[in-house]
Order: structure tokens, then sequence, then C-alpha cells
């Protein structure tokens, strides 16, 4: 009896033994299968784009002498530094075997839009060119004309003399997700046909610097001087953005990178096409986000919209009855959550668009109703928000303004007082404020002299909360900063 157990317990475990080998071949098996899947929808979407995606040669005369730093790197003119300290290039540089001649061949990327030759690529890549040469695919080297450039959001328009080349498939950049698998393609060190893997790290990302109009697409794909105006596109071969800078201290990847969403691209060639230009909706003020103490000093717990700070004369937003102070919560009943995405939406709609926005005032929603003006230089004002950081003193040096800045900035007589210092350490540094500054209003209430300033801000202890107003150069903007510690 104890020997037929024995058996049964031995042929129960070989069985049990079996059953896991299987299972763990077949999981295997399943894991071999799914990366091969995996691999072929990448070698797919590879074949497919590589034909339609091109090579710029940017010819500048004195380039050379104009250049920083070694070959196939950007000239220090190219890194944009931001307020954060870090650097943000626009991935375009030399051929690697370019040499020392006055003219020095720049190389970009670009990707075939239209069978008749029409190409997308970087408006800082065709930029102030004395020729512009395009390697297609098929090794053909053709010169190129520019036929429309934004620079606003650093795209362009060119054609080369060809027909029956192979345009992109345009994917839909409004689906995308975190972490879904992409791909780039482009020149990088003048290296043609090169595609790189990686995946979308971020979507929305604005308040970058690196162009005027932002809302990129961020991504680990790597993407090095060269990639400029290539595509980033999905495993089915579909086109999701215009790769356009990279954040780097040493002028290439180290696995942040951003395109421009393939919708706001494909309105932009729309644009080129029709008019040579884009023409952009403005309403005429200036815009800020909010932080916490900003928002809880307008009686608002959301730190979404967009804060008026400046409403300039003779725009559409002077006549609409919108106010400095006004905080923007909708436009045409669309949700604005940050002053970016408000001025993108705005520019999106052509001039001479009637426009609904919904502000928030005083504890009150009021619909306004405006016609679009048309951006041009001395509309925009889009200043950085300023720090919220918190300390215990608010560390102010202020003074009556000076005449000569008085009358440079056009204040009226007697109005604000001026920073001549503010420390360190202490609240009038961390909201933002630096010398120079001139605050003509604390907690909604106008300041002319420093007695005054000194009995507002007393005042407001018993809010727990301070909000300035002040003028900056030709701008205005609000801070503000909690006074509980004090």
């Amino acid at each position: 009896m104890t020997r037929v157990l024995f058996r049964l317990i031995v042929s129960l475990a070989m069985a049990v033994a079996l059953m896991a080998f299987v299972s763990l071949r077949s999981a295997e098996a399943d894991s071999n299968g799914t990366l091969l899947q995996l691999e072929a929808s990448i070698v797919h979407a590879s074949q497919k784009i590589i034909p339609s995606v091109v090579s710029l040669s940017s010819y500048r005369e004195d380039l050379q002498d104009k250049r920083n730093g070694e070959k196939g790197h950007p000239s220090e003119s190219q890194l944009l530094p931001d307020f954060f300290g870090r650097s943000f290039t626009l991935p375009f540089g030399n051929a690697p075997d370019s040499g020392n001649q006055s003219t020095s061949p720049e190389i970009g990327s670009g990707f075939i839009v239209g069978a008749d030759g029409l190409i997308l690529t970087n408006s800082h890549v065709v930029s102030d060119v004395a020729e512009l040469r395009v390697a297609l695919f098929d090794k053909r080297l053709l010169t190129a004309e520019v036929i429309g450039v934004d620079a606003e959001s650093d795209l362009a328009l060119v054609r080369v003399n060809a027909q029956n080349l192979t345009p992109v498939e345009w994917g839909d950049s409004r689906k995308l997700k975190v972490g879904q698998i992409v791909l780039a393609a482009g020149s990088p060190f003048g290296l043609k046909q090169t595609v790189s893997l990686g995946i979308i790290s971020a979507i929305g990302r604005t308040n970058i610097g690196a162009i005027d109009y932002e809302e990129f697409i961020q991504t680990d794909a790597p993407i090095n001087p060269g990639n400029s105006g290539g595509p980033l596109f999905d495993v089915h071969g579909q086109v999701i953005g215009v790769t356009t800078a990279i954040a780097s201290r040493s002028g290439v990847s180290q696995g942040v990178g951003f395109a421009i969403p393939s919708d706001s691209a494909r309105l932009i060639v729309d644009h080129l096409l029709r008019d040579g230009r884009v023409r952009r909706g403005v309403l005429g003020v200036s815009i800020q986000d909010l932080n916490e103490p900003l928002a809880k000093s307008f009686g608002r717990n959301k730190t979404e919209g967009a804060l008026v700070t400046n409403i300039i004369d003779k725009s559409p937003a002077s006549t609409s009855g919108l106010r400095e102070g006004d905080i923007i919560t909708k436009f045409n009943n669309t949700h604005v959550s940050s002053a970016t995405q408000l001025r993108n939406m705005v520019s999106a709609q052509p001039p001479q668009t009637e426009a609904k926005l919904t502000v928030y005032r005083q504890g009150d929603e009021l619909d306004l109703g405006m016609k679009l003006g048309e951006r041009t230089s001395k509309t925009i004002s889009l200043p950085k928000p300023p720090s919220s950081q918190v300390s215990n003193q608010t560390g102010f040096q202020v003074e009556k303004v000076p005449n000569s800045l008085a009358k440079k900035m056009k204040l009226k007589k007697g109005e604000g007082i001026h920073i001549k210092d503010a420390k360190p350490g202490f609240i009038g540094h961390s909201m933002g404020v630096r010398p120079g500054d001139v605050i003509i209003e604390v907690d909604g209430k106008a300041v002319s002299d420093v007695i005054g300033f000194n009995k507002a801000v007393e005042e407001a202890r018993s809010q727990k909360i301070v909000r300035l107003k002040i003028r900056r150069g030709d701008t205005k903007i609000y801070v503000a900063s909690p006074l509980d510690q004090l």
C-alpha cells in the first residue's frame, strides 16, 4: 500500500512538473511571438516612412566664421537657455565631411507631404539660405525653393521639381498617449535615412522656450543635430509630429526631444499653401498662468485659466469689456487650462473671427464677445510666470519712482513705487519681483508712496495672502504669496 501511494505521489509530481514546463515553454513562445510582432511592426513602419524622408543641405555664406564648437554640433546661437538653466537645442548642424570652406552646408531633415515635390521641414533649417538642396530617397539631389515660412511655429514648406513622390500618411496627434512607442527619422550628423526608437514621454509640453507657439510632444527617441524637420511616427508608419528641439547641455541627444504635433503642423501647411504665411487671431492682451497663492488672492481654489495682466490700447479686448485682473476660463466654450493653451487656441482662429470669452471676475462668471484682431509683433506679450516659493518676510526696498523711469514707462504722476531691491531669501525675491519693477497695486488698490505700500501689506496680513500688480518694462504682471508666516 505504501509503495502504491509512493508511486502515485511520484506520478503526480511528474505531471505537475510537465505541466509547468509546458506552461513555461508556452509563455516563452507567447513572449517571443509578441516581440516578433512588435519587431515586424517597427520594420514595416520604418520601411513605409523612409521613402518619404529627405535630407536638406542649407548653404550659408561665411557660415564657419559664425560657428562655435566642433563640426556636427550646433553653434551657440542655436542653444536656447530657459529660465531653469537648461539649454534647448535646435537639432541642426554641419555635415560630417563639410570641411572648412567659407560656404559650408548645414544638414537638416524633412519629409514629403505632396507627390508633386512639396516638403515640410523646420523654418530654422531653411532661414537665410543662399542655396537649398534636397537629397531624396532614390539618391537624386535637387535644388529646392522655399514657398512658405512660419518662424513662430518653426515650420516651412519647400518644393522640388519632381513628380510621383511618396507623401507621408498623417496620424492623429490628438489620440497620442504617454508610453506609446514612436520612431524618429532623419539625417543626424548627416547620416541619411536614420531611424531611432523611443516612447512618448509627455504630451502638451509648453513654456519650453524653443519657439513662440508650443504644445510639444516630448519623446526619448534619440534626436541629434541633423534631425531637425524630420518626422516622428508611430508603429503604423503614420506621422504624428515634426522633430524640432532637444533639451541638452551638450548639444546632442540626452533623451529629451520635442516634436510639433501633426495636427498643428497640418494646419500650418494649409495656411502656407494658401497664403504663403500664417495669419493668426489675437485678443490684444497680455496673460499669465496662475499659481496657488495667486489664484487664492482672487478668491479661487483652481489654478486653471489665464490671468489678464494688460490690455493693449485699440485692440479687440479694449472694447470688449475685458479688464485687467479677469481670469479667462473658457474660449468659445472650450475650457482654458493655461495661458499657453489660450494663446494657441486664439492663434488658431483667423483674424476677424467672432469669439466668446468666459471670464471670472470677483466671484462672478461673465460672457464677453469680440471680433479677433490680427497678430503683429506689437500685440504679443506673454511674461514668464513668477516663482511661487515662499519666505518669511517681504524683503522689499521701495522708493518713489524716479522721474526718468516714470517718463520711460509712461506712468501717470505719482503712480506706483519703484523696487530698489528684493533681497534673496525673502518673499519679494521668491515672488519673482526684481529691481527695476514698479508696484502699481496691492490687492487691487493703487499705491503711490512707500507709506501706502507698507499700510497695504499690513492690511493683507488679515487675508494671509498678498497680491501685487507690477509694471515691468512695457508689460504688467501679477504676483502673489502667502503671508501666514510673517
